[in-house]
């Protein structure tokens, strides 16, 4: 059976190596994300995590909302979580992390995120220019 080629190789191939690792969590018993995506003319893909600690809207019972996006990078993974309360206006949190420590989330989830980020936004570094 031939591999199956991933629309992240056809959009990033220079990140073809970076995201090698990943391809475990794509599919069958491992599969660990969704809405996955990439774009070429920034260098990255982009995933959600299956994360139970994290709601979407549809799912909930109340007006609480959740909702994380992991943008990898050649140099490393810029995380966004976004969150809207009860009664409250939404917000948005940035931390970053390895792609080392990101693969070991994927790993063990249901362990929340933010025990293998680093707090705060990334340094510009770490994001490819726009």
């Amino acid at each position: 059976m031939a591999k199956r080629k991933h629309h992240w190789e056809e959009q990033v191939p220079e990140l073809k190596e970076t995201f090698a690792p990943y391809v475990k969590y794509t599919e069958g018993e491992h599969n660990k994300m969704h809405q996955i995506w990439a774009r070429h003319d920034r260098g990255y893909f982009a995933f959600c995590p299956i994360d139970p600690n994290i709601m979407p809207l549809h799912l909930t019972v109340t007006d609480t909302s959740d909702r994380l996006d992991f943008y990898c990078y050649k140099t490393g993974v810029v995380v966004f979580h976004f969150y809207t309360g009860i009664d409250s206006e939404p917000f948005e949190d940035v931390c970053e992390m390895t792609h080392e420590n990101c693969l070991a989330y994927l790993e063990q989830l249901p362990r929340p995120f933010y025990t293998f980020a680093k707090k705060g936004p990334p340094p510009k570094s770490l994001l490819r220019p726009d």
